[in-house]
């Protein structure tokens, strides 16, 4: 295939008194075709010439001393996807001079990106797993529908003799929203498949049968999934962000976060309530972990040229790699020799926390399916404990200053 794009941009600022507004325009566009193979014949796709352009204004008053507003609207256009128009209102206030808080609102249209065309992949193509009896082929992605949203964000920050601290509160309500589903065959219309359903299913089970693949494990065509770009759905995001900043003593320093995270459906497409799917309303969608963490400490070995670092970092269940919930430690040391540069030596996931070098289903945890069951992804290991070394040398080359021509 062949990708080709342009883009042009355009900003400017101009302060006055109270008032410093600001203004952008942009224009971008872009052309791609594709090919693939079907039957063992290629075919090329031509997608059209998308171009989208972009116009925004914003004017931030500063009130008083403690208060500020930020007016903001922004105006975009794009071929196949109509046009957006988004009003952005935010509040800054210091009460004191330890306490920072901002909320804003952000009500319109989210603009849709042009669904790009594409055929059903061709058997040979698709991903086999025979230990789950499953198999995943590409779709045609749905073209885009108009799309709207609310968001609202609040964050407060405090800072202490030691450190500081932020809250971020935020929530998201989306209307007509694309996002990627694997969405089980027998919700798919006839219409994709270039010679039937029957016919399509036939041609997966005769190269899931060959030795080469899954030999005599049974054929399921329950189990076989296509995944596309669906437009329409509704979907909430929200949750909290707490971090911080915290001094221990002269020399050590915490970096702690804590978040928690629920995405999930307000509104879901008839093709996602067949059995075997892994979508419901209200239920947090996959690979969306519900909480996460981490901690990193910094620490400095008094009169010496010598840092140290160790952290942590935890991921909830139903994170992207499908294992159960897994904490990883890591830690190094940053030497700075009297002769310059610095050598850092670091240790990554120290406990070797689900190490391994190919998918498994070790560990595995299963999705809930529509019409009862579970259904099990392979998992992606993590990396193997592993030490790094890094030894940065300064260069400074001496170049000889240039000598003045002899006056004539």
């Amino acid at each position: 295939g062949s990708y080709s794009a342009f883009y042009y941009g355009t900003y400017g600022s101009i302060t006055a008194r109270r008032h410093t507004a600001s203004f952008g325009f942009n224009v971008q566009a872009y052309h791609q075709s594709t090919v693939q193979t079907y039957n063992g014949l290629p075919v090329s796709i031509q997608q059209p010439v998308t171009t989208s352009r972009t116009i925004s204004f914003q004017d931030k008053v500063k009130a008083n001393d403690k208060l500020s507003l930020t007016h903001r609207v922004s105006f975009a256009t794009a071929t196949g996807a109509g046009s957006a128009a988004v009003l952005n209102e935010t509040v800054d206030w210091t009460p004191a001079k330890n306490d920072v808080f901002e909320g804003s609102i952000a009500v319109g249209s989210a603009q849709p990106t042009y669904q790009g065309s594409q055929r059903i992949t061709d058997p040979p193509d698709a991903d086999y797993d025979c230990f789950n009896h499953s198999v995943f082929v590409d779709g045609p992605n749905d073209s885009a529908v108009p799309q709207s949203s609310v968001n609202y964000d609040l964050s407060w920050r405090h800072k202490f003799r030691t450190g500081n601290w932020t809250l971020s509160l935020y929530r998201q309500n989306a209307f007509g929203q694309s996002f990627r589903a694997s969405i089980p065959i027998a919700a798919q219309p006839a219409a994709i498949f270039p010679n039937g359903l029957s016919a399509y299913l036939s041609s997966l089970q005769q190269f899931w049968s060959s030795p080469t693949v899954c030999g005599s494990i049974p054929f399921n065509p329950a189990g076989v999934y296509v995944t596309q770009s669906l437009s329409g759905a509704g979907q909430v995001n929200q949750g909290f962000t707490l971090s911080g900043q915290v001094r221990i003593g002269k020399n050590i320093t915490l970096f702690p976060t804590y978040a928690v995270g629920s995405t999930y459906l307000s509104t879901i497409d008839p093709r996602l309530e067949f059995p075997g799917s892994f979508y419901s309303p209200g239920m947090q969608l996959p690979h969306k972990p519900l909480r996460t963490a981490g901690l990193i400490v910094d620490g400095i070995i008094p009169q010496s040229r010598v840092e140290w670092l160790a952290g942590m970092q935890f991921n909830d269940i139903n994170n992207q790699k499908n294992l159960p919930a897994y904490t990883v430690f890591n830690a190094g040391v940053v030497l700075r020799p009297p002769f310059g540069g610095t050598v850092t030596l670091v240790e990554s996931n120290i406990f070797g926390t689900h190490a391994g070098l190919f998918t498994t289903y070790q560990g595995v945890d299963p999705l809930p399916v529509v019409g009862g069951g579970t259904f099990a992804y392979s998992t992606t290991p993590l990396a193997p404990r592993q030490w790094t070394v890094t030894w940065r040398v300064p260069f400074r080359q001496k170049v000889p200053a240039a000598t003045p021509a002899p006056h004539v």
